[in-house]
């Protein structure tokens, strides 16, 4: 199996020593989505809502130092940026990673601004990684987000990393500080992800738990996500991918739990040496303590790319979604934000759909 240490999110130049590598993309899309429920309507624009295209666009510089003795210094700092308007994404200079660590045989240590490990089980195990986070019709995306909700944090600051491959396995671990005085605790983030690579398949597991409050006063307890998954070359051009995670979010300290339950299936699909096929459908079962209520959610979603070159690529995605409307509107938010909505006797969002065409340049 192919070391993820040496490819993807991991990659790394090996030199001694060696300039950095400049790197980026630009990512463009044209959007449309349309809600029906309380606040629809439609919406059309370029990069609109949360969306940014299949992947977000950025501008980093990445490299290594050989130390001799089969050590080296590694580094990435990565900024994210809106193509739409030239504004900085997120507010942070480099938002999107900031670290730098040792690499050796035991495998590697860093520490910064960088993606938690249930994200990078989703990199491997979501079949439309990439492009079902830019769907803002679903109340929690196909995946992982940041802020006060089950699904934990893409990218966790303040943190500490350390993976390794051994063989067919990979495994990484991460620890996040709260920096937060007189209670080391409070803003704490925990992280493990594993996968294993076999001829034809993998399987993944991860965990993930975060305390969300900023300080010893707040009152917005604890979040955790365990989530099991795999993939299968059925053919050379054909993979299918399916994940399962389990999500627990007690909103308040002594209020109960939400939970959330997400099952998801999906192919990615070569068809030629330009063109490739993602399909994926998402099923979710959540219940909202502070509520009472219950419900699901379904998103069917579909995207095709087509390759000019090796980095520019037009593309378009599609998603429907339907939910029940009583579906857990109070998973991961807070208590008055729920009563508020009760009282009104509204119901979420029942369905949305959205139609993205893009292109995207990496450099």
């Amino acid at each position: 199996a192919a070391s993820l240490l040496a490819s993807g999110a991991f990659a790394q130049t090996a030199a001694a020593p060696s300039p950095a590598t400049v790197y980026g993309v630009i990512d463009l899309a044209l959007v449309a989505t349309t809600f029906a429920g309380p606040g629809n309507g439609t919406t059309v624009g370029l990069n609109a809502g949360e969306q940014s295209g299949i992947s977000g666009s950025r501008l980093g510089f990445k490299g290594s130092r050989d130390f001799g003795a089969g050590l080296s210094g590694i580094y990435t700092l990565e900024a994210g940026f809106n193509p739409q308007n030239g504004t900085s994404a997120g507010g942070a200079l480099f938002g999107r990673q900031a670290w730098a660590g040792i690499k050796g045989e035991f495998g590697e240590v860093t520490a910064g601004r960088q993606y938690s490990p249930q994200f990078m089980f989703f990199a491997h195990m979501d079949p439309m990684w990439g492009t079902s986070n830019a769907n803002d019709t679903v109340p929690y995306l196909a995946y992982v987000r940041s802020g006060n909700n089950p699904y934990g944090a893409i990218r966790v600051n303040n943190s500490v990393r350390y993976a390794n491959d051994s063989g067919p396995w990979h495994v990484e671990v991460l620890h996040g500080f709260g920096n937060a005085s007189n209670s080391p605790s409070v803003g704490q983030v925990n992280g493990a992800f594993t996968m294993y690579s076999g001829k034809d398949y993998s399987l993944a597991f991860a965990v993930h738990s975060s305390n969300q409050n900023s300080d010893a006063t707040t009152n917005n307890g604890k979040s955790g996500n365990a989530a099991v998954g795999g993939t299968y070359n059925i053919s050379s051009d054909l993979k299918l991918m399916a994940n399962y995670q389990a999500s627990s979010f007690n909103v308040q300290k002594n209020s109960g739990v939400d939970s959330s339950n997400l099952t998801t299936v999906g192919i990615n699909y070569t068809v030629s040496k330009k063109v490739d096929l993602v399909a994926a459908l998402y099923r979710d079962i959540g219940k909202s303590a502070i509520t009472g209520t219950s419900g699901n959610r379904s998103t069917v979603g579909l995207g095709a790319t087509y390759a000019f070159t090796d980095t520019d690529t037009v593309y378009t995605y599609a998603d429907h979604t339907i939910q029940t409307a009583d579906y857990a509107n109070g998973i991961g938010s807070d208590a008055a934000s729920d009563a508020a909505l009760a009282s009104t006797g509204k119901k979420p969002t029942t369905n949305g759909s959205t139609l993205m065409i893009g292109y995207r340049k990496a450099f």
